[in-house]
């Protein structure tokens, strides 16, 4: 009886431990990278020059080491821009059976659409509204990383977010 209790323990933190994994991919958690190397990456095998390890958990993980160095309110930006990019990849590829069962091949359907994502994250989170110093520190940031290969995604980036800012900006 005592086996099959340890069974039955063993069995249901087990399930527990696979449902919060689950949970974690369709609903990642605030201020953490974890989605890129715990659903993305072992779903897709991009591998280091993919998108999920390469740029996504790279650049989440230089933000949160470099957060102490933004103000409140640029800090807020950080977290809201990094949680609007994770939630943006589930649909398409967590929920999404086709994309998983892809797999490699769907790598590059990964970072086309994580990096159209990003001018809207960046806008919906404060970008236009952020002080010269965060915008500053954050531009910072990118350029520290090795940015080799994504220059041009990241130029397409800066006049997408620019132009969505002057819209805002029209509009109010």
């Amino acid at each position: 009886m005592r086996h099959f209790v340890s069974a039955l323990t063993c069995f249901f933190l087990y399930v527990s431990t696979v449902a919060a994994a689950a949970t974690s991919c369709t609903a990642p958690p605030d201020k953490s990278c974890a989605f890129y190397t715990d659903c993305l990456e072992p779903n897709y095998h991009c591998g280091p020059k993919g998108y999920p390890l390469g740029f996504g958990y790279k650049f989440c993980t230089a933000f949160q080491n470099a957060s102490a160095s933004f103000s409140a309110k640029g800090q807020q930006f950080l977290w809201e821009t990094m949680h609007c990019l994770e939630q943006d990849l589930v649909a398409p590829f967590i929920n999404n059976a086709t994309a998983l069962a892809e797999g490699q091949q769907a790598c590059a359907d990964i970072e086309s659409y994580a990096f159209s994502t990003h001018p809207h994250c960046y806008i919906n989170s404060g970008f236009c509204s952020l002080s010269i110093d965060d915008k500053l520190a954050l531009i910072k940031v990118i350029l520290k990383g090795n940015i080799s290969g994504i220059l041009g995604s990241f130029f397409k980036q800066a006049l997408d977010t620019l132009d969505g800012c002057i819209k805002e900006i029209i509009h109010i």
